[in-house]
């Protein structure tokens, strides 16, 4: 709870250190025109720099020292929106810390309260505050914090899926998935959260060849359906800025993914699914560079006796 109200007051304070040097700017602006000497002027610049030093001391102090909270706790759409497009321009002007300010609003409080955003919070918002502490580290600080509080949560309460998905999330965008798969070996067997936490482990569990483990988190099923419409979207590439590129991408996407999901039903014995699979696949792409690829699966896999049947696919 402290965490959110830290990013809120954050938040809240932000508006007024926003305000302060809008007024700064345009007092400068007014001396130019007044044709005001060069020493007046170094003296205003002086003074807005004074003012931003102040602010950026009260904007910490404050941020632990405000006893409530000064937005909504059920915001609106629209409001969210209007953080997430806040947060956007205040990283494009460099305002870094206000900026991780807004994004740590929404993961806490705006789209945490919000169910039609969460699948954008775990995604789009945690992509956002990574590529942020590619310019400000602090934002990856702030986010370890919050997987270590989300952990705590987690294995206290077998009840906590949403917190379950979070702690996933958060671990793979910190690059932390081992994490994931320390979590699923000591959740019980019939946790149902064991399929959440194969799902965000699945590299790690296939590096390990723990196939039957792999399998709770992509089953056959899944595995069909998720070629079938990864490989049937008809996306209007022309729209984008790079077309070629997308497509390309949107090739390697497909590739990649059922590739993975090949190796995890030979590797788990689904040997008819994955012959199915890889026929379908190679029907996608039969270019010599994927069929070697299937064949390496298949072979890591232990399984190198479904190639003899793929071998005359068009």
């Amino acid at each position: 709870m402290l965490l959110a109200l830290s990013s809120v007051a954050i938040g809240y304070i932000t508006t007024g250190v926003l305000s302060q040097r809008k007024e700064t700017k345009e007092i400068i602006v007014l001396q130019d025109q007044l044709e005001l000497s060069e020493k007046a002027k170094r003296t205003a610049i002086s003074r807005a720099r004074e003012a931003d030093a102040d602010n950026a001391l009260l904007l910490r102090s404050l941020s632990k020292a405000l006893p409530q909270q000064k937005r909504p706790k059920h915001p609106t759409d629209a409001e969210i929106n209007d953080s997430k497009g806040l947060a956007t321009a205040l990283v494009k002007r460099g305002d870094y810390k206000e900026a991780l300010a807004e994004y740590l609003w929404l993961w806490d409080e705006g789209m945490a309260n919000s169910p039609r955003q969460h699948g954008v919070r775990i995604s789009w918002l945690v992509s956002q505050i990574v590529a942020l502490s590619e310019l400000y580290p602090l934002a990856s600080e702030a986010l370890r914090q919050r997987r270590d509080f989300t952990e705590q949560i987690v294995l206290a309460n077998s009840q906590a899926r949403e917190e379950a998905i979070d702690y996933a999330r958060l671990n793979n965008a910190l690059n932390e998935g081992d994490r994931n798969v320390s979590v699923f070996d000591q959740l019980g067997e019939s946790d149902s959260r064991r399929k959440i936490f194969a799902s965000a482990a699945l590299d790690q569990l296939i590096a390990q060849k723990r196939y039957s483990d792999a399998l709770l988190g992509r089953t056959s099923a899944n595995a069909m359906r998720l070629f079938e419409v990864m490989s049937a979207s008809k996306s209007d590439f022309g729209n984008l800025p790079n077309p070629v590129q997308a497509q390309s991408d949107r090739r390697k996407m497909i590739l990649n993914s059922s590739i993975q999901s090949i190796e995890i039903l030979a590797g788990a014995g689904q040997l008819d699914e994955a012959r199915k699979l890889s026929l379908k696949l190679l029907q996608f792409d039969n270019t010599d560079a994927t069929r070697l690829m299937v064949y390496e699966k298949l072979e890591r896999a232990g399984q190198s006796n479904i190639i003899q049947s793929l071998t005359g696919t068009p």
